[in-house]
């Protein structure tokens, strides 16, 4: 797992800035143009601006959480519910200790929250719904968790990988999950970092990293064939049909997107007809380590790709290729999370610096506003066009009002 922020760096900024007064609304608006030093498929070349016009970040409502853990990540399955997850854990290299997680749920907009699983010896990864009732909870170091409740409950699925090329499925192979995407109530797609081997209270990752497919609810999974690359967002129109993005671990760390027609396997129809496994449709160079962490798309052409590098780009043929989108105070930003409304109104966050940027559009991301928040790293939810939650550190939740900007 890519460490998100230097956490004493930015309590430092925290505790410094919690002596400033109100906040200002000021924000800059700039076109979308190409921006950026390398290319990508229907890419371009360019450079961005310089930073935002506030004198002080815009502050939220704190909003009680009753946990001390880090919280990573918040979904709203409907206008009412959501859940919340996070974790802590001591991490030398690839060992990890301490670790513990916990679920949280709210039904009231998220205005109060309870905390309704705890995870023992593992910490909860990503959280993934396929609609408002059926969610899934990976876990770091192997767990797989399902609600059919809309978060009420938890339960945790046993599941077997197949290893050593496909040839052995193996029930006691814990896998160390990073991401999670599922397209129906039986199929679905999640990337492994490794297995996971516990001694005593320690968990170790080792081994190859894993895209991996299951067409039985998650109770068994296979290897698919290797992208190429650490998968960091994936996203899938259809049982067949899907875009993973991340990072090549080598070389200059490019940042990188690859489609596939056929599930992730390769398909060798004849002699002269046969459809690769993965095709690259973006691979960009920056000026120092770049990759993309998240996907969203509108429908089921036009999508976004946010990540490190302050990287930005769009599509409008399903991921075919890809256009790079600049703002205002362009540098090697770290965005985590991109969300959409609808076709139009979106926001992107980074959450590497204190305080965070947020950027807003109106208009497809043709123009982007950057606005400073006082926030403290973990992901963000767009909950309407004038409400915005975060999550963070010791269990940090803000609602900001953003009508203003």
């Amino acid at each position: 797992m890519k460490l998100k922020f230097n956490l004493s760096l930015l309590l430092l900024s925290f505790c410094i800035f919690l002596t400033m007064g109100a906040c200002s609304e000021d924000e800059t608006q700039v076109p979308a143009t190409n921006g950026g030093n390398g290319t990508g498929s229907g890419g371009g070349t360019g450079s961005g601006g310089n930073g935002t016009n506030q004198d002080e970040p815009l502050k939220g409502a704190l909003i009680e959480s009753g946990s001390s853990l880090t919280l990573r990540d918040i979904l709203f399955t409907d206008e009412a519910t959501a859940t919340i997850i996070g974790g802590a854990f001591n991490r030398n290299g690839n060992t990890y200790s301490n670790v513990k997680g916990e679920v949280l749920r709210s039904v009231d907009k998220g205005e109060t929250w309870e905390t309704v699983f705890h995870m023992e010896d593992d910490y909860p990864e990503e959280i993934f719904y396929l609609d408002s009732t059926t969610g899934y909870i990976i876990g770091g170091l192997g767990s797989l968790l399902k609600t059919s409740d809309g978060g009420v409950s938890w339960e945790t699925i046993r599941y077997s990988v197949f290893v050593n090329r496909g040839a052995t499925l193996c029930s006691t192979c814990p896998q160390a999950f990073g991401k999670v995407f599922f397209v129906n109530d039986i199929i679905g797609y999640a990337y492994s970092k490794g297995a996971v081997d516990r001694r005593d209270s320690d968990f170790t990752i080792s081994g190859l990293r894993t895209l991996l497919k299951t067409v039985d609810a998650g109770k068994t999974w296979k290897p698919v064939d290797r992208p190429g690359m650490d998968v960091f967002a994936m996203h899938f129109f259809d049982e067949s049909k899907g875009l993973v993005a991340g990072q090549v671990p080598f070389g200059n760390f490019q940042a990188v997107i690859a489609s596939t027609s056929t599930g992730g396997f390769q398909e060798i129809r004849s002699a002269d007809d046969v459809v690769e496994a993965w095709t690259r449709t973006l691979d960009f160079i920056g000026n120092s380590s770049a990759w993309i962490e998240d996907l969203y798309f509108t429908d089921e052409n036009t999508g976004y790709a946010v990540g490190k590098g302050g990287l930005i780009f769009k599509t409008t043929n399903a991921g075919a290729s890809w256009t790079e989108q600049s703002y205002v105070g362009k540098d090697n930003l770290y965005f985590s999370t991109v969300q959409f409304l609808d076709e139009k109104k979106g926001m992107i966050l980074n959450d590497n610096t204190f305080p965070a940027r947020l950027l807003t559009t109106d208009n497809g991301g043709d123009l982007w506003k950057v606005t400073e928040l006082f926030h403290l790293g973990g992901k963000a939810y767009l909950y309407d066009e004038n409400t915005l939650f975060t999550v963070g550190v010791e269990g940090k939740i803000n609602k900001f009002d953003i009508s203003g900007i």
